[in-house]
């Protein structure tokens, strides 16, 4: 017969559950990416006009800003969201002349050491690699160089912008007044303009009529003396058949 239940059958072996091994990072793969908290530059040797929101305008095109503080009137500290902003702003603002100052951009202390890792490690995963880090270089230093022409045509055109309204306005800004003014003159530029040309049109008219009233009496004179000549000829004739007679 069958043996009673639970009796001569051995229970289920249970396997103990093993926990995974902890992940390995692979070889040349970066870990651990520090993050900049923001680098801040001095911005020094400013003119005394230049206006707070016009200097953050320019200061912009480089790369966002976390802040910008005006210390005194020439100079204040720029605090960039990025890296790369500030050294954009190193190389092209630096002794770029807005209001006829050259400014002075300036990275001190740790600042500078940050800036000096990002730029490092721009090129370090390329040569863990094993790759051509020179050739990798060239080509970020390529891709600056755009980056910093087309800040700088903007920048270029907002001083452009910003000089010819100063010269429009003591104060720096464009008001409704100076509109109207820029408005009145071009108007009355017209407006003497067109009077001008017609002072020359009728100048112009009062000459032909000059000149026509001297011709004719040029012609009456010389008419009037070809018939005095014609009076004297038949005259003389007159006199010469009365002596033949």
């Amino acid at each position: 017969g069958f043996p009673p239940m639970g009796m001569g059958i051995p229970p289920p072996r249970v396997m103990p559950q093993r926990k995974p091994p902890p992940s390995v990072p692979s070889s040349g793969t970066k870990v651990v990416s520090p993050s900049f908290n923001g680098i801040t530059v001095f911005v020094g040797r400013l003119a005394k006009e230049l206006k707070d929101d016009f200097l953050r305008r320019i200061l912009e095109q480089c790369g966002p800003l976390v802040k910008f503080t005006r210390t005194t009137k020439t100079f204040g500290f720029c605090e960039f969201m990025h890296p790369e902003a500030a050294s954009r702003a190193l190389r092209i603002l630096n002794s770029k002349e807005i209001c006829g100052k050259a400014i002075l951009i300036k990275i001190d202390g740790k600042d500078q050491k940050k800036l000096q890792e990002y730029q490092d490690n721009l090129v370090k995963p390329v040569e863990k690699m094993g790759k051509d880090s020179e050739s990798f270089a060239a080509d970020v230093k390529e891709e600056e160089k755009k980056k910093d022409e087309a800040a700088l045509i903007v920048i270029d055109k907002l001083i452009e912008t910003n000089d010819k309204e100063t010269e429009a306005s003591p104060s720096g800004k464009v008001t409704v007044e100076d509109m109207l003014k820029r408005e009145r003159l071009k108007s009355e530029k017209g407006e003497g303009s067109e009077k001008d040309d017609k002072d020359k049109e009728k100048g112009g008219d009062e000459d032909d009529r000059d000149r026509n009233r001297r011709s004719r009496e040029s012609s009456r004179r010389d008419r009037s003396s070809r018939r005095r000549d014609r009076s004297r000829d038949r005259d003389r004739d007159r006199d010469r058949d009365r002596r033949r007679r």
